[in-house]
C-alpha cells in the first residue's frame, strides 16, 4: 500500500494577501524589524496584529493599526487586498501620497487616514 502525502493547499488569493501585507508592513514601518512582531511566517496572517479576515474566505477584510510613530508610507500593495472593507491607519505618522491602487478596493466602506501627513 503506497503512502499518500496530504498537501496543505493555500489558495493563491490568500498568498496574495500575505505578500501584500508584508510589503505594506515594510513601507508603513520604514523597514523597522521590531515593528509588528506578530507579522511573521510563524502565524497565519489572519492572526496578525491589526488584521481581521472574513471567516468565509479567510481574506483580509479590515486593517486597523492606529497610534504608532512609524513615519512610513502607504505601499501600492494595499490595492491587492481586494476584500478590504475597512482601513484605519489613524495617527501613525504616514507621509507621502495615497497610492492610486487604493482605487481598486471596490468593497472598501471605511478609509480612515486622519492625523497623518499625507498629500
Amino acid at each position: 500500500m503506497a503512502s499518500q502525502t496530504l498537501a496543505v493547499h493555500v489558495p493563491l488569493s490568500s498568498e496574495t494577501d500575505k505578500i501584500a501585507l508584508l510589503a505594506l508592513k515594510d513601507k508603513l514601518t520604514n523597514g523597522d524589524p521590531h515593528a509588528l512582531p506578530s507579522w511573521n511566517e510563524s502565524l497565519h496572517f489572519c492572526s496578525w496584529e491589526g488584521v481581521t479576515c472574513s471567516p468565509q474566505h479567510m481574506r483580509v477584510s479590515a486593517l486597523q493599526l492606529q497610534n504608532q510613530d512609524w513615519g512610513g508610507t502607504l505601499a501600492p500593495s494595499l490595492g491587492n487586498l481586494t476584500f478590504l472593507k475597512e482601513i484605519n491607519l489613524t495617527n501613525i505618522n504616514l507621509h507621502g501620497e495615497i497610492p492610486r491602487e487604493v482605487g481598486r478596493l471596490k468593497r472598501l466602506h471605511i478609509l480612515d487616514l486622519r492625523q497623518n501627513n499625507l498629500k
